[in-house]
């Protein structure tokens, strides 16, 4: 039975979203006639039925408007959509290096990550890396979003090959705490453990990640 490293995208292989990112969100949104605080209150609670496939891009931002007692127009909202894929497109080339390592080592890849159908294609079309992933569990594309323990079942039946997952996840973050990647096991019981992005070391010829010290 071969071993599967389970990876999240945003914290582990792309960076979160970018400051200047988040700015010229808040810009397009007029945040200085609704509130910074009541925008990204809104952008959060109203992400997850994007992220799992369930609105478009469009139908989200129209959604996050409502809720601020506000309207978009079209080219507002195609700018807000543009602008979102943008913030969270940048990737971090010492993850990506270690993929490749991984691959050549045997091991399986998989990729579960909260992403909305707008990013996934933005990803899947400029990133050749994705190929070495033999599972990609986009929440938008298979229904689930993390945490949700189906999201994590359903791995182990839909790798090509019968396998143990092991975990790569990253630390919390409190405004979107869906984001952490658990171990995944048809129990899903297993604790996890947990590695910062880019903390690479050598080990036995190999450059592997470090376990990061703070508590699972």
């Amino acid at each position: 039975m071969t071993d599967t490293v389970l990876f999240d995208l945003f914290g582990v292989i792309a960076h979160d979203q970018a400051s200047d990112g988040r700015n010229r969100l808040a810009s397009l949104a007029g945040v200085s006639d609704v509130g910074e605080r009541a925008f990204w209150d809104a952008y959060w609670q109203l992400r997850p039925p994007y992220d799992q496939g369930l609105t478009t891009g469009p139908g989200y931002w129209q959604q996050v408007a409502r809720s601020l007692g506000t309207g978009f127009d079209d080219r507002q909202i195609a700018d807000l959509v543009a602008s979102d894929i943008a913030s969270w497109s940048s990737v971090d080339g010492a993850m990506v290096d270690l993929l490749g390592e991984l691959a050549s080592s045997g091991l399986r890849l998989a990729l579960l990550s909260n992403i909305p159908e707008e990013l996934a294609v933005h990803y899947d079309s400029r990133h050749a890396w994705l190929d070495h992933f033999e599972l990609r569990a986009y929440a938008c594309r298979i229904g689930h979003a993390k945490p949700a323990a189906g999201r994590f079942r359903m791995v182990p039946g839909r790798a090509r090959h019968p396998c143990r997952t092991g975990p790569l996840r990253r630390r919390p973050q409190r405004q979107h705490p869906g984001r952490v990647l658990f171990r995944s096991a048809p129990t899903c019981s297993p604790r996890p453990r947990s590695y910062e992005n880019s903390s690479l070391t050598e080990t036995q010829g190999r450059r592997q990640l470090r376990p990061a010290s703070w508590p699972t």
